[in-house]
């Protein structure tokens, strides 16, 4: 995975981590997670359709945004979503509502 992902995003530092990867390439982290190292990064969401396949397949997408408050608002009227504030401020949005995967917005 790590060598088909680095084809894409350039040439990579890849780490293990509990549950799978962290690539770093092309200015962007790329987390490579097992479903359960995914379940304990995103508690309470469910992974989407299809994310049994065997091949490895994008059902999370993390985005940062300095826009937390504006997106924290707009985010809140999906059934589903929820706030997390603390450490880490972070609006989780379920699969079903955001096309097909789980989105993760951090603030």
């Amino acid at each position: 995975v790590a060598a088909r992902l680095a084809t894409i995003w350039g040439p990579a530092a890849v780490a293990e981590q509990p549950g799978g990867l962290l690539l770093q390439a092309g200015g962007v982290g790329l987390h490579v997670l097992d479903e359960a190292a995914l379940l304990r990064r995103l508690p309470g969401m469910r992974l989407p359709a299809g994310a049994a396949r065997r091949a490895p397949c994008v059902v999370a997408l993390s985005l940062h945004t300095c826009r937390f408050a504006a997106t924290v608002m707009r985010a809140m009227q999906v059934a589903g979503a929820r706030v997390e504030e603390g450490e880490t401020r972070r609006v989780l949005v379920p699969a079903s509502h955001a096309g097909g995967v789980i989105l993760e917005l951090c603030g």
